[in-house]
């Protein structure tokens, strides 16, 4: 197996490992909660799905660079978990609701 393939299934894997427990428990948080600060809570947790791609790739690379996290799994891991943590929330907090 190419080094490439490996390492987009090693962060396809721990990203989902992350992202999916993390969701899950925002979603039941956000359906469990009774403040009224639910609904802005959602939209910030949903804004990486509604920011354009690119712009949020050039934020991670500047802050990556920053901090010198750049070219590492874990750096790769959290930005697709950021990314992928809006599906989650809409997917299981609709489930919550039905």
């Amino acid at each position: 197996m190419d080094e490439r393939t490996r390492t987009s299934l090693k962060t396809a894997f721990l990203t989902m490992i992350v992202a999916t427990p993390l969701g899950v428990l925002a979603a039941y948080g956000l359906h469990a909660s009774k403040i009224r600060l639910v609904r802005i809570t959602f939209l910030l947790l949903i804004t990486p799905m509604m920011v354009p791609l690119v712009p949020v790739a050039i934020g991670v690379f500047y802050v990556y660079a920053q901090i010198g996290i750049l070219y590492t799994v874990g750096g790769l891991v959290m930005a697709h978990t950021i990314l992928a943590l809006p599906l989650v929330v809409i997917v299981i907090g609709s489930a919550l609701k039905s």
